[in-house]
């Protein structure tokens, strides 16, 4: 088996004033999750923890930039979706830094998304036998979902 070395994307100038946390290879699309830390990257941590909530109650859409083919559109926003296991996954991990942050002392009232990002996680096959290895071999969806939370001054 192969371990890979694990990095943030991005090094906050100050550690002392970040936080961060990090979900690996959760079993998600790295494309919903894209367009999900999309749509909360900048945002205070407040206002990120209540659009992922009303996501996954179904109130408010996730715009779709990127991957929009063939997708409807919502009422007053163009393409759009409810990707409630992303963004589930993603709260977790925004509580998990907030976790993080509260340690190091940091006031959550400052706290807002510097960094956001997603990549593609491994390809796991399936358990269980298929008939004589016919059929397609599928394949579950993962994905790296990496959060950093800064302080403004």
């Amino acid at each position: 088996m192969i371990f890979m070395k694990m990095s943030y994307a991005y090094k906050p100038r100050e550690e002392k004033m970040a936080a961060r946390a990090y979900g690996r290879d959760l079993e998600v699309s790295a494309k919903d999750s894209r367009e999900v830390v999309h749509a909360i990257r900048g945002l205070k941590l407040a206002e990120a923890e209540k659009v992922l909530s009303k996501v996954i109650s179904l109130q408010e859409p996730i715009p779709f930039k990127r991957h929009k083919r063939k997708l409807s559109h919502k009422a007053g926003m163009g393409p759009g979706r409810y990707p409630r296991n992303a963004a589930a996954e993603v709260l977790k991990i925004l509580e998990n830094s907030k976790a993080n942050a509260k340690v190091k002392g940091l006031d959550e009232a400052k706290l807002f998304v510097k960094h956001a990002a997603v990549h593609k996680g491994i390809h796991k096959r399936p358990r269980g036998a298929r008939a004589f290895s016919k059929g397609p071999q599928m394949h579950s969806r993962r994905a790296t979902v990496e959060i950093i939370l800064e302080e403004k001054a």
